[in-house]
């Protein structure tokens, strides 16, 4: 990210940070989402842009995102990996190598800090009520078949072992749809193919079509449940896109300075789930902006950090480098003017400056401690 400053400064051109969310960063662990936060966050405080764009794939969305702000310069980190990074291949990278004309890519080689790894996260995501559900559906499925098998045959009826591996995989994801897959696979072997009511299969045509059965659901599940996954996200950018639009319509409207600062701390204390106070500079110091805003009470050590944010321009307070004591964090506002005023946030009033019960910490960088 300093790599991509310093090329930004070089050419004297904007510097945009892009953050691709894909439908696996729902399953981020604690750390993974600090580390994402403390990127943004070093972005951010580069004076780097920040776009946040859903897709399904990074390479694509990289791409298409290049062509839309008709970028002719793309930095790249890359892992060295164990075998040096110039022999372990990175998959995303060396795809947006091969895809890419008329950009000059800058891959930059770093080392990564080895962690453990937790086996769970190769598991499929789900729930148990997925595959309760999935087992249900097969089991359902299976009565009616075996009840209707006399006046529709036993040969559509692999066929319809679909119908539970898509409905549970469109509902309740890639899992379930595994799950029903599975148990589809034995539900058939077991009911409908002989010797009946055994788990040994005779013939090679019996055989294939246990295997092709269960094959074909597996696939079916995936691209049911890649298609609920890409919806999701789609529905989640959506209502992004509503609240800021709705929040730029309220800003636009507002028509004096404590109205605007009234808008925004509401904005952020709804969004991020935290307390929020904006300050302002005044003729004797940092004071609060008085507008619908009970005046919290603030440390030396907060008042210290308010005031540095104030003057430097820079974040200070819990979770940066500056006067960590502090239980706010504060970030200005600058603009071409210079600092314009401070936000300062704060876990809610029953975590002690913490965030809340099981909320992880967000892209904003505001973290929890």
């Amino acid at each position: 990210m300093r790599a991509a400053k310093r090329l930004s400064d070089a050419l004297k051109a904007p510097l945009v940070a892009l953050y691709v969310e894909t439908p696996a960063a729902a399953r981020f662990s604690d750390a993974e989402n600090t580390q994402l936060a403390r990127n943004l966050s070093l972005a951010a405080s580069l004076g780097a842009t920040l776009q946040s764009v859903p897709a399904t794939s990074v390479q694509e969305a990289m791409l298409a995102q290049c062509k839309e702000v008709r970028a002719t310069q793309l930095a790249l980190g890359k892992s060295r990996g164990r075998g040096g990074w110039l022999k372990q291949r990175d998959g995303i990278v060396q795809d947006i190598l091969d895809k890419t004309t008329g950009v000059a890519i800058h891959v930059i080689p770093f080392d990564e800090t080895s962690r453990g790894r937790d086996w769970r996260r190769w598991l499929p995501d789900g729930t148990w009520k997925g595959d309760a559900v999935g087992i249900g559906s097969v089991a359902a499925l299976t009565l009616a078949a075996f009840l209707a098998q006399g006046w529709i045959g036993r040969g559509p009826i692999d066929l319809l072992y679909l119908l539970p591996v898509i409905y549970s995989a469109s509902l309740y994801g890639f899992r379930a749809g595994l799950v029903a897959a599975i148990a589809a696979g034995i539900a058939y072997n077991f009911f409908f193919l002989p010797p009946f009511y055994t788990f040994i299969i005779y013939g090679p045509a019996n055989v294939i079509t246990a295997v092709l059965l269960v094959i074909v659901a597996i696939i079916t599940g995936q691209l049911a449940a890649r298609a609920r996954a890409a919806a999701a996200l789609a529905m989640r950018s959506a209502r992004d896109n509503a609240g800021l639009a709705r929040f730029a319509t309220r800003l636009g409207a507002a028509s004096t300075t404590e109205e605007t600062a009234h808008l925004i701390r509401d904005e952020l204390r709804t969004l991020l789930a935290v307390q929020t106070i904006v300050l302002h500079q005044s003729g004797d110091g940092v004071t609060i902006t008085p507008y619908g805003q009970t005046k919290p009470k603030l440390s030396p050590t907060g008042r210290a950090a308010a005031e540095w944010a104030m003057e430097h321009g820079e974040d200070a307070g819990l979770g940066t480098s500056t006067l960590t004591a502090s239980k706010w964090q504060f970030r200005p506002l600058k603009t071409s003017l210079g600092t314009l005023a401070v936000l300062g946030f704060r876990g809610p009033p029953d975590s002690g400056g913490s965030c809340g019960a099981g909320r992880k910490p967000d892209r904003s960088g505001f973290p929890c401690p």
